[in-house]
Order: structure tokens, then C-alpha cells, then sequence
């Protein structure tokens, strides 16, 4: 037959083997009826001819999109991407685990405040269409309807404070009558931006460009996507060994379990005081990395043509008023240059703190952060220094240094705040002391790999020339725990045998061993850096320069040679 079209829309293989069925009951009725229907009997059975043997095929194993867990550090560089009714949208799920579509089902009455604990009631789905019936068995369809996806997700929740707060803020903002002071409790939630039965297309597309935007990629399974969310949820109640598994499943609107028990007998009239410990827990996580929700944004939602100026006005100013919606920087923000010199660091580590470790927000294409959070980091690390700042400083990798550091069996610290590993002032010296020595080392002497390959000896024949006398180890290693000879000695034998240096490297070995290409070595050539030599070729010297930095000694691509 014709091939599989791979991009053709298909149906799963449940809803394929209900149909068959369907149309076997069909034809089974025509022919009890007297109609001309083919049938196959066989001792028990009776079954239409044109479905007796037809089954819905095997789905096709395609590969799976593997989430990964969004810390409440990414969920912030994300909400710093989003306007302010978006970042509602995303805590909701981060925060609450909701799923999309109850997040989008939310009324302002689903909210309940003590005074203390706020609270959420999720009974209904929204924010897209919905095919029921109603009292006449007419499919209607609607955009919000009051149940859930399942039994079990008719649920009320315990929310930590910091979300409690947010929509505090949120239902003061966009559900307040600035005159009399009432609240809508018939308004949506989550507040509208342009048709009230609208609003996850908007958001989906606007978390997947704010993810691409901080440098997802462009590849679908790299996004994040709003389910992420619910799974970074599930994944903090998970690892917390304290919460009973119950309260767990009915957080995440699962049922409490698979026996009679949990499905009948258990009921969810104690869940306002059992959800409490679930919401202490991400309360406590939050704590620990980001402290609050309220993430400033320079984004604005594009309201409808519903909305009055001045309406919009008003909201604009007290989001401004708390910080969470901000039009201009100028006062009290500084850019990466500023903030490094507070920080006393770099200024490319610094605008690689922005915005996983200090909050900033982009204002055109430029990270700038409030003054305070950057005194902030910068006291809470007083003190203390970051591996990548230890990295920077001696010209290694982050994993290279913290190589280095369980070598030398050094006691590390994880910042509770930033879960960045830190050192001591006397630790970091101690690294960097290891550096200087290992440096020294390699100005000194080489390893027997190099040796081997000067000599164009094998490695037993170094060994026994060491035992020998003819060449001299080096007392010291570096970290890789390997044998170096001392250049010196080395020297004395390439002269013993009259090998000389070659002074010139090919334009084949170099284009090999650099990657150039001619425009790139011509360049070099313009620039000064290399220097031709006889037969198309370069000289050593000048090759040395280059790849070295005027350091020979760390020349170890065997492009040098002695013959």
C-alpha cells in the first residue's frame, strides 16, 4: 500500500478499536433485522465479515519529550521575560502545580483569605472551549466549565505565602473597585488582556519565547512548556520526606489512592488544615532561592480595545507603586558595569549573574538589576568566593577548579540562597597557590608523553633512561598524578644527539591542528601574529607566539618537533 505519512493526523489506538467496534455492533443489528450483511460464525461467536479479523494498529513509537525540572532560579529568569499577568500564570503552576486549564477555571471567589492562610478552590476548567450537554442533551459549547479533568481534581489547597501574596496583589490591582472598594468575586483570576475566554495560547507562546530568549534554543524539546511547571511542583512534594504520600497526590488534584480505602472512605473535609505542611515546603524552597514572587518586568500586556485608557493607567500605576511593573530604571538600577564594580568582579561573571542569581529585568537588550539586590548578594557573600570567580582568576573551567579543590580535600559550602558552592579567602588562595605551582611546574619540566615524542622514543625507554641516569624526573606532579622530566635534561640529550629544532611548521600541520582556514591564517599573517617561511610554510617562532602567548612551555600539540 501507499506509505505512512508521518505528519497525517491519526487517532489512538483506544479510539480506533471503539470505532470497530461500533461498526460491528451496527452491521450485527442489520443482520438480526434480516439485512444483507456477510457474517463469519464460529462456535461461540458471530462477527461481520468486513471487521472479523481487523484490529487498530500498534501506535507508532515516537520519542518523548524528556521534561526537566524548572528551579524556582529559571522559573525567575523566566517571569522576568513576562509581563505581570503571565508571571501569575506561571507561579499558579510552579507554585500551586495547577494544571492550565484550572488555573484558567480560577474565579476571584475561588480565593479564600483567613487573615493568615490563603486558599484555592479548583472546580472548574477555563480559558478555551468545552463541548457539554445541557438539561436537553444539546452539545453546547462554552469556555469555562465547573468540573475538572477528573473526580479526583475537585480539590481545596493550602497556597504558600509568597503566592497568597501575589494575588493579594493581583485582586487589589485588577478586581478592586478604586471607588467603593468591592471586590468582583465573578471576575476570572487570572485577569483578562484581550477576551475573557481567552488566554493560554497567549501564555504558551509567551513562555516558550522567554525561554528561548534566555537561551533554550529553538528546538521544541529544549522550551519549556506550562506542564514543566506542574512537574517542577510534584518533583519539590516528591523530596520532601516529611509530607504523607496522600497529601502529595491530592495536592497535585490525583486521587489519594487505589484501594477501597483511599477511594471511598477517605474524604477531603480535613484537606484546609492537611495541606498546610505541602505549601510549607515550596514556601520553604522558595525561601531559599528567590524569597519572592514579585519579579520586576518591563513587558506590558497588550490590552484589548475593551479597556480605557485610564484603566489602564491606574493599573499601570500600582503595579509601579509595588515594584512589579516598572516603566523606567534610572533610579535605583544599575547596569552589569556598575554592579561589577560593587562586586568587585569582572564585568562579563557579573552580567552572568543576571537573572538566575541577582534579579534583573532587559531594558533595551541591557540586564540592569536594583541596587539593592546587588549590595544584597554581595553582602550575603561577603566573605566567600565562587568557584567561577577562582576559575576566571587562574584561566581554568568551573569543573577544573572543582577538581582541584577535592584533590586538595577542601571542606566546600552550598550558599542556601543561590545553591552556588562556595570557598573560603584562605581556600581560594590555596587554589590558586596549586595553580601557581602546577604553572611553575610546567615551566620546568614536561611530561614523558612530550618527552617520548621529542625523542621519538617509547614510554619504557624514558623509564629505563630516567633509572638510567640520562634523563632526570621531576619530584612534583600536577593533578592528573603524572611523570614529568625536567626540560634541562631533556635539552642535554636533544643536544647529545644533535637534534635541532625545526623552524618551520607546514600550512597543512597548523590548518590540522588549529582549524584555520586560509582567510583565517592570511588574517593572522596581516595582523603581524604569524610570519611566513620558506615553501608556504610558517615559522616556529611565530607559531609559537601565537598559540602560547610567548609561553612555549605550554605548547604540547606536537607541531614543534626536533630532528
Amino acid at each position: 500500500g501507499d506509505p505512512i505519512d508521518e505528519d497525517a493526523s491519526t487517532y489512538s489506538q483506544k479510539n480506533v478499536d471503539g470505532m470497530l467496534w461500533i461498526i460491528s455492533e451496527v452491521l450485527l443489528y442489520a443482520y438480526t433485522t434480516g439485512a444483507p450483511v456477510t457474517v463469519v460464525q464460529s462456535k461461540s461467536d458471530v462477527k461481520p465479515a468486513i471487521t472479523s479479523g481487523m484490529s487498530a494498529m500498534k501506535p507508532r513509537k515516537r520519542p518523548k519529550r524528556k521534561a526537566r525540572l524548572v528551579s524556582f532560579l529559571e522559573a525567575r529568569a523566566l517571569a522576568g521575560e513576562l509581563h505581570v499577568i503571565h508571571q501569575l500564570v506561571l507561579w499558579l503552576l510552579r507554585v500551586a502545580g495547577l494544571r492550565i486549564s484550572e488555573a484558567y477555571g480560577l474565579l476571584i471567589s475561588n480565593f479564600v483569605f483567613d487573615g493568615e492562610w490563603g486558599y484555592l478552590l479548583i472546580d472548574a476548567m477555563g480559558g478555551r472551549a468545552f463541548d457539554t450537554r445541557n438539561d436537553d442533551e444539546c452539545v453546547v459549547t462554552s469556555r469555562r466549565v465547573e468540573t475538572t479533568k477528573t473526580n479526583a481534581g475537585y480539590r481545596l489547597i493550602a497556597l504558600p505565602h509568597s503566592l497568597t501574596s501575589l494575588i493579594l496583589h493581583v485582586i487589589d490591582v485588577f478586581a478592586t473597585d478604586p471607588l467603593t472598594g468591592e471586590i468582583d468575586g465573578s471576575m476570572r483570576l487570572i485577569p483578562t488582556i484581550q477576551a475573557e475566554e481567552g488566554g493560554p495560547d497567549g501564555f504558551r507562546s509567551a513562555l516558550a519565547a522567554a525561554s528561548c530568549s534566555l537561551g533554550g534554543g529553538v528546538n521544541e524539546e529544549d522550551l519549556v512548556i506550562p506542564h514543566d511547571m506542574r512537574k517542577g511542583y510534584a518533583t519539590d512534594l516528591a523530596w520532601t520526606p516529611q509530607l504523607d504520600a496522600i497529601v502529595k497526590r491530592r495536592a497535585m488534584g490525583h486521587r489519594g489512592g487505589l484501594d477501597v480505602f483511599d477511594l471511598v472512605y477517605t474524604l477531603d473535609d480535613r484537606l484546609c488544615e492537611a495541606m498546610k505542611p505541602a505549601a510549607e515546603a515550596v514556601e520553604a524552597e522558595i525561601a531559599k532561592s528567590i524569597r519572592t514572587l514579585v519579579v520586576p518586568t518591563t513587558r506590558r500586556p497588550r490590552y484589548g480595545r475593551d479597556f480605557e485608557p485610564s484603566s489602564r493607567a491606574a493599573r499601570a500605576a500600582a503595579l509601579a507603586e509595588i515594584g512589579w511593573q516598572v516603566s523606567t530604571l534610572e533610579e535605583g538600577w544599575v547596569g552589569a558595569a556598575e554592579a561589577a564594580a560593587i562586586l568587585s568582579m569582572a564585568v562579563t561573571a557579573t552580567r552572568r549573574l543576571f537573572p538566575d542569581q541577582i534579579p534583573a529585568v532587559k531594558q533595551d537588550g541591557q540586564w540592569r538589576a536594583r541596587l539593592a539586590d546587588v549590595e544584597a548578594y554581595r553582602d550575603r557573600l561577603a566573605g566567600w568566593v565562587r568557584i567561577e570567580d577562582v576559575a576566571e582568576r587562574v584561566g581554568a573551567t568551573y569543573h577544573q577548579v572543582y577538581a582541584t579543590v577535592k584533590r586538595l580535600a577542601l571542606e566546600l559550602t552550598t550558599d542556601d540562597h543561590t545553591r552556588q558552592v562556595l570557598l573560603t579567602v584562605e581556600q581560594a588562595e590555596d587554589v590558586v597557590r596549586e595553580y601557581s605551582r602546577i604553572e611553575e611546574l610546567r615551566r620546568r619540566s614536561m611530561t614523558v608523553t612530550e618527552v617520548a615524542r621529542l625523542l621519538h622514543a617509547s614510554h619504557s625507554s624514558i623509564g629505563l633512561w630516567i633509572a638510567g641516569g640520562k634523563l632526570i624526573a621531576d619530584a612534583e606532579s600536577d593533578g592528573s598524578r603524572r611523570r614529568f622530566i625536567t626540560r634541562a635534561s631533556v635539552q642535554v640529550e636533544l643536544d647529545r644527539r644533535g637534534m635541532k629544532r625545526r623552524d618551520i611548521v607546514s600550512a597543512a600541520e597548523l590548518k590540522e591542528w588549529s582549524g584555520l582556514d586560509d582567510a583565517g591564517t592570511r588574517a593572522l599573517v596581516a595582523q603581524g601574529v604569524l610570519q611566513r617561511g620558506p615553501h608556504g610554510g610558517y615559522t616556529t617562532e611565530s607559531v609559537e607566539h601565537w598559540m602560547t602567548g610567548y609561553r612555549p612551555d605550554l605548547l604540547a600539540s606536537g607541531l614543534v618537533r626536533y630532528e
